[in-house]
């Protein structure tokens, strides 16, 4: 499982990897806002 977040959309999604198929489930907002905002700490 992992975290992707939707710029789009403004959401994050948690994906989970199921053989070839990828289920979308939305996570909650403030933690995925938290974890968006680590993600570009370590990219800058």
């Amino acid at each position: 499982m992992f975290l992707k977040y939707d710029l789009i959309h403004d959401h994050c999604l948690l994906v989970k990897r199921v053989s070839f198929i990828e289920i979308y489930l939305i996570s909650m907002k403030t933690a995925c806002q938290e974890y968006v905002r680590l993600e570009l700490k370590h990219t800058l």
